[in-house]
C-alpha cells in the first residue's frame, strides 16, 4: 500500500512538472513580449517563452517562416533552444510590416483540425512552416493575438491512443500577459504544443493595418476576444497528462518535421 501511495504521489508531482507554473497548471513558466525594428525599419513582435517540459528538450534550431507569396522575404521566425540550466526556450518573432503587405489565408484551426482556443476574433490568419506547424496572427476590434502551433513527431505516440484532445491552460498570472499554453493531439503529424497570447495595447496600433487587410469574420454584437481554457478534470485531460508525465521522465530531444 505504501508503494502504491508513493507511486501516486510521484505521478501527481510528475504531471505538475510538465503542466505547471507557479501554482498555475500551465506549460508556460515565463513569458515576455517585446517589439523591435530591423535594418529595413520593419516592425517585429517577439514572444519569448520558457517552457516546463521535464526531461524533454528542444534542439538548438532556428526556423525561418517565409512569406508564402514571396519566399525570399521573411515573414516570421521560430527559435528553439535548451539553456545550460536545462530550460526549454521557444521564441516566436513576427514581422508585422511584412504581414501587412500581403493577404494571408484565413485559418483558425490547430493542426489536429480543432478550432484554436480563442473566440471573438474578427480576423485570424496563419502561415504554415515545416509540415504542419503554424504561426497565427489575428484579433478583434480591441485586441490582437499572436499564436503558434508546433507539431512534434514524438507526440504522435500520444495521438495514436488519445486523438483529438486539446488541453490549453492560462499563462502564469505574474507574467501579466493574457493567453493560453497547452497540448493538442490528433492523427499522424497533428500532435504538439500550442501558445496563444494577447499583445499589449502599445503593439495594437502597429497591427491595425494588418487587420484591415485581413478581416474575414463578421463580428456579432458585443463580440470580444476570449481565451477558452480547458477543463482539467475530464477523463481525456487526465489521460493526456499521464502520457505527458511518462514522456517527461525520459530524456529525449523533441525533433521537428
Amino acid at each position: 500500500m505504501k508503494l502504491i501511495n508513493l507511486f501516486k504521489g510521484l505521478l501527481i508531482i510528475g504531471m505538475g512538472a510538465f503542466l505547471s507554473a507557479c501554482g498555475n497548471s500551465s506549460l508556460v513558466e515565463k513569458i515576455s513580449i517585446q517589439t523591435s525594428h530591423d535594418l529595413n525599419q520593419d516592425t517585429w513582435v517577439t514572444l519569448n517563452t520558457q517552457l516546463n517540459m521535464g526531461a524533454l528538450s528542444f534542439p538548438g534550431l532556428a526556423i525561418p517562416v517565409p512569406n508564402p507569396k514571396i519566399p525570399s522575404e521573411m515573414m516570421a521566425r521560430v527559435q528553439l533552444q535548451r539553456t545550460l540550466e536545462g530550460k526549454n526556450i521557444l521564441t516566436v518573432s513576427a514581422n508585422i510590416s511584412e504581414i501587412e503587405k500581403i493577404h494571408l489565408e484565413q485559418d483558425n484551426f490547430l493542426p489536429n483540425g480543432s478550432v484554436i482556443p480563442v473566440s471573438g476574433l474578427t480576423s485570424i490568419v496563419a502561415a504554415k512552416f515545416n509540415s504542419n506547424s503554424k504561426i497565427y496572427f489575428g484579433g478583434s476590434e480591441q485586441s490582437i493575438i499572436l499564436g503558434i502551433s508546433l507539431a512534434i513527431p514524438l507526440f504522435d505516440n500520444i495521438g495514436k491512443y488519445l486523438p483529438g484532445v486539446n488541453l490549453f491552460l492560462p499563462l502564469p498570472a505574474e507574467s501579466k500577459i493574457e493567453g493560453l499554453g497547452g497540448v493538442f493531439t490528433g492523427g499522424l503529424g497533428q500532435n504538439g504544443i500550442g501558445l496563444f497570447v494577447k499583445l499589449p495595447n502599445r503593439i495594437n496600433t502597429l497591427a491595425e493595418k494588418v487587420m484591415a487587410k485581413n478581416t474575414y469574420f463578421e463580428p456579432s454584437v458585443n463580440d470580444g476576444l476570449r481565451f477558452q481554457s480547458s477543463t482539467e478534470s475530464n477523463k481525456k485531460a487526465i489521460s493526456l497528462k499521464k502520457y505527458l508525465f511518462n514522456l517527461s521522465l525520459q530524456p529525449q530531444i523533441l525533433k521537428l518535421k
